[in-house]
């Protein structure tokens, strides 16, 4: 899995922002105050969580308790796809983002979502009613 985005929505002074992370080496270049360590005490807060204190709170942009205030989008390698292979999808999911909400609970999110194709659900739905018919007759 490799880090493809990450976005922010009311930590510190990243009211409402994100970056892509598309090149092998990733810089943050600017004046002091700028925001460089807000983005790595963020990914730090991302991964070792806790409500978010009132202190990282954007002033501007002050986050609700549920509302996603990182989150971090992830490219699913060859090794990951693999690994969900053995499920019967409509289509490979392609990217995993991790997020956390002020509150300090963490969600995923897998796109595209993972749909299993009907056949495999109507087959099953079939059988269950013809086990049910011929016990219902015993």
């Amino acid at each position: 899995m490799r880090c493809t985005r990450i976005e922010f929505h009311g930590f510190r002074r990243l009211a409402d922002t994100a970056t892509n992370l598309d090149g092998l080496i990733t810089a943050f270049v600017g004046p002091n105050e700028a925001g460089k360590t807000t983005i790595l005490d963020a990914l730090v807060w991302l991964t070792d969580g806790g409500e978010l204190p009132v202190v990282w709170q954007s002033r501007s942009h002050r986050p609700t308790r549920k509302q996603a205030v990182i989150r971090a989008f992830f490219a699913l390698s060859k090794d990951d796809l693999a690994t969900v292979s053995q499920f019967a999808l409509n289509e490979e999911p392609r990217t995993l983002a991790m997020l956390r909400r002020a509150d300090g609970s963490v969600g995923y999110e897998i796109s595209p979502a993972p749909r299993r194709p009907a056949p495999v659900f109507d087959l099953a739905n079939r059988r269950l009613a013809e086990s049910r018919a011929r016990l219902k007759y015993r």
